[in-house]
């Protein structure tokens, strides 16, 4: 598992997400997840895997699959070898991005988060209590009050596997 780690890992240092600005108002807006100052200048976040496509309320192949094919093999070797029987549909990444205590409304079940990066410091804040994901898995209820804490220093890459409705 380490080596498929640090596969990931290296894969990330060659690897640039899109920066985005997501919606700040309306149904699908970011505005309750992350922060007006990080929507306004965007944030570096890419879903592989299955989304929804609003325009059917449908679930379709993600336009980066193929885009970032690498990086989404290795994941899903990384989650296979970690829970083989582990249920998932969707990878979430997100680059650097910080977090406003935000409760997931689109997931079936738990999720499982991974951090990557040359990060100091930061995580995931779950119920108060703050897990270090860097390269640990960390099992969790994504319907649950949480938040990403913004890292001392470094690029900090959080992984999220889940199964989208």
């Amino acid at each position: 598992m380490n080596a498929l780690i640090n596969e990931v890992e290296e894969e990330f240092k060659h690897t640039k997400l899109p920066t985005k600005k997501p919606l700040s108002s309306g149904e699908n807006s970011r505005s309750h997840i992350a922060y007006k100052n990080t929507l306004d200048k965007g944030i570096q976040a890419v879903v592989l895997g299955k989304v929804r496509d609003y325009t059917q309320s449908s679930l379709v192949e993600g336009r980066f699959n193929k885009r970032y094919s690498k990086l989404f093999t290795l994941l899903k070797r990384l989650i296979k070898a970690k829970d083989p029987k582990f249920k998932w549909n969707s990878i979430q990444i997100n680059d650097s991005v910080n977090t406003k205590l935000h409760k997931d409304k689109n997931n079936i079940g738990l999720s499982y988060g991974i951090s990557f990066g040359n990060h100091k410091g930061g995580g995931l804040e779950l119920e108060g209590k703050l897990y270090d994901l860097k390269h640990k898995f960390f099992k969790y209820d994504g319907t649950l009050e949480h938040r990403t804490i913004k890292p001392q220093s470094g690029r900090r890459i959080a992984v999220i596997f889940f199964m989208r409705r």
